[in-house]
């Protein structure tokens, strides 16, 4: 069985530096490590679980790789989230979260105020 490659499928958004990016439900940074690469030292990626185990998972192995860009919050998907301003994010990563979640009205809620507005957004959710 072929497993996903993180790398090559937060490089199908065509990211690049300097952005920013939410992961939804980050599990153990999976995906916010890739999308950590791509957006490099001068983007930032925001973990988001539930979990503060998976989240500092997350962090000790962004740290050991040398990425510094990522931080964590904690917060359920199912509530309105705290700790990302509005209209921040140049995209959302929701991989394998919708089964887990309640209320989806939220979650696209969520996504949907902290993405960029107008000229700025680029409107990126990528769902794995």
């Amino acid at each position: 069985m072929k497993f996903i490659n993180p790398q090559t499928v937060v490089a199908q958004m065509g990211l690049s530096a300097g952005q920013t990016v939410a992961d939804f439900g980050s599990g153990s940074g999976f995906f916010a490590i890739a999308a950590a690469k791509m957006v490099g030292n001068s983007g930032v990626v925001y973990a988001v679980d539930v979990q503060q185990a998976k989240l500092t998972a997350t962090f000790s192995a962004a740290s050991q790789q040398g990425y510094k860009n990522i931080q964590i919050v904690q917060a359920d998907l199912d509530q309105p989230i705290k700790g990302i301003a509005d209209a921040s994010c140049d995209a959302v990563i929701m991989a394998s979260v919708l089964h887990e979640i309640k209320s989806r009205d939220m979650l696209l809620k969520n996504a949907h105020r902290i993405l960029k507005t107008g000229e700025q957004r680029s409107g990126k959710i990528l769902e794995v």
